[in-house]
């Protein structure tokens, strides 16, 4: 127990030790902390006593510039106010003369537009003329080809009526050579029998002569006393046989003037036919130079058609469609009440029904205007008119309904590819509708109702 005790006192004695030797350091180190605050003090002092004096002289160095700062920002504001005056006057003038410029433009432009406003109604004037000198001058050659179309037609029928009356003067010349070679039969016939009976009467004339003369010499003595008797008889025998002569020469001259006559006749007749023959040929050339004339009046007249309805067409697509709309729907409803009606006659009112050729011919009769085939296949529409390649040859057949409006149809075309304007796609509908309604008034077609295209 001697022992921890020992310890104990070491230990004490040491942290004794320790402690003096911290109160030592303490107190040496707080009397070194107490010089250098008093110096620090002293420096403090020191600093504070300069800046005290630094910011004196700095505030008058400030009041000084402040002072310098005021007047020269004086001296500025006054500028600044001239300056402001001077530009103020300047933008006013500015403005005076821009609002002057102004006016004047606006009178200017009022000016341009009013005389731009005139000469654009002169020019829609003029076009609106224009086009009514085009519509004219389009029904003018219409009327003028339509009036070709009839003088060829009355071209043709006359050539048919000279070619039926030149087979029915050739069938007359026929009979009348036939005739005249029947005469000429029966003159060559009167003429053998004139011929005979006239050398029979002469034969027996030169025979009773003979006869006279052999009597003569052979028994003159004998009949002396008959001899006046007999040359009475002879001399009436022969004035007789010199009448019956007399007689065949005349029958012969007049066999004679009947066959000169049947002969000139026929001369005539000839002369006639081949007079015919050749006005008739001047005719035809005449016909057929009329005709090739007519024809080629016929092409330019359509080729002008055609010319003048494009220009039309152009006239009209550079329009106003305003009124599209209300066209259209009065379109719709004229379209529906129609194909009411037409449905309800959506047969051909004949008692004879056509033939699949007849139907054929009907379809492709005429085309319709300003659509081809090709347009109608791109357009998926060949289904609503007649199909003269169809596999039964029915003459009747069940098409679809074309779109209900206008504006179905446009829409339909612009799906398609084709970017008609309002004008050209109402013409193009409109000229749908109307061949659509041709073949059913023919009984041709019969329209199946579409609910939804």
């Amino acid at each position: 127990m001697a022992a921890p005790n020992e310890n104990n006192g070491e230990v004490d004695q040491k942290l004794d030790e320790a402690i003096k030797n911290t109160h030592e350091f303490l107190g040496g180190f707080v009397a070194q902390l107490q010089a250098d605050l008093g110096e620090e003090e002293s420096k403090r002092k020191d600093l504070e006593e300069q800046l005290k004096s630094q910011k004196v002289e700095a505030a008058k160095e400030l009041e000084k510039q402040l002072n310098e700062e005021n007047s020269r920002s004086k001296n500025l504001q006054e500028e600044l106010e001239k300056q402001r005056d001077e530009a103020i006057k300047k933008l006013e003038k500015l403005l005076k003369d821009e609002v002057s410029r102004s006016m004047d433009l606006q009178e200017q432009f009022q000016r341009q537009k009013e005389e731009t406003n005139k000469e654009l109604k002169e020019q829609l004037d003029k076009e609106k003329s224009r086009r009514k000198d085009l519509q004219n001058q389009l029904e003018q050659k219409i009327v003028a080809a339509n009036q070709l179309k009839a003088d060829l037609d009355y071209e043709k029928s006359s050539r048919k009526y000279l070619q039926k009356q030149l087979e029915k003067l050739e069938k007359q010349l026929d009979d009348e050579i036939s005739k005249g070679k029947d005469l000429e039969d029966i003159l060559e016939i009167q003429t053998e029998q004139n011929t005979m009976e006239k050398v029979g009467i002469i034969g027996e004339y030169e025979k009773r002569l003979r006869d006279l003369l052999k009597q003569l010499n052979g028994a003159e003595n004998e009949f002396m006393d008959k001899e006046d008797l007999k040359k009475s008889d002879d001399k009436n025998l022969v004035k007789k046989l010199d009448e019956q002569l007399k007689k065949s020469k005349l029958e012969n001259d007049k066999l004679k003037a009947e066959k000169q006559e049947i002969v000139a006749r026929v001369g005539r007749r000839d002369q006639t036919i081949r007079t015919l023959k050749a006005d008739f040929e001047k005719a035809e050339n005449g016909l057929l130079k009329r005709c090739d004339n007519v024809k080629q009046k016929f092409k330019l007249s359509e080729k002008e058609i055609r010319r003048l309805q494009k220009e039309l067409d152009k006239e009209r697509a550079k329009g106003n469609d305003d009124d599209t709309a209300i066209r259209d729907d009065d379109r719709h409803d004229s379209r529906d009440s129609e194909t009411d009606r037409v449905d309800k006659e959506n047969f051909r009112n004949d008692s004879r029904p056509l033939k699949w050729e007849e139907a054929v011919h009907e379809a492709d009769n005429r085309k319709i205007e300003g659509v081809t085939y090709s347009i109608l296949k791109k357009l998926d529409l060949t289904k609503c008119f007649f199909n003269s390649n169809a596999s039964s040859k029915e003459p009747r057949q069940i098409v679809n309904e074309l779109p209900k409006s206008q504006q179905e149809f446009r829409k339909l075309a612009e799906r398609r590819g084709f970017l008609y304007t309002s004008q050209v796609a109402a013409d193009t509908y409109d000229a749908l509708l109307r061949e659509q309604k041709r073949q059913k008034e023919l009984g041709i077609i019969s329209v199946r109702r579409m609910t939804r295209r």
